[in-house]
């Protein structure tokens, strides 16, 4: 396999990706460009479509802007996802007081 078809797998990947990540391009690109990005908005809007390839690390970093973006989009399911929503109070592994009778 060549390295234009694996570039190009690759961006398939993250199109498919970024579809079911139910994220507009901006946010997306938004959160690629504060972990270090430096693409134009235009220029991921083209390595999504296949139209262009980013450098590799360009390519890893947008990876991991839509890992994440898609993680929070995602409710985790589960004890212990989120401690403030189930009512624990923990914080700095410092158990609340029980209350005094």
């Amino acid at each position: 396999m060549d390295l234009r078809s694996v570039q190009q797998q690759e961006a398939q990947y993250l199109n498919i990706g970024f579809n079911h990540a139910g994220v507009t391009l901006w946010e997306l690109w938004l959160r690629y460009y504060s972990l270090g990005g430096d693409a134009s908005e235009p220029a991921v809007a083209a390595h999504l479509a296949g139209e262009s390839a980013l450098p590799g690390i360009q390519q890893q970093i947008l990876h991991v802007a839509l890992s994440e973006l898609s993680a929070e989009a995602t409710p985790q399911s589960g004890a212990g996802s989120d401690p403030f929503a189930a009512g624990q109070t923990r914080i700095l592994g410092i158990a609340p007081e029980p209350p005094s009778r």
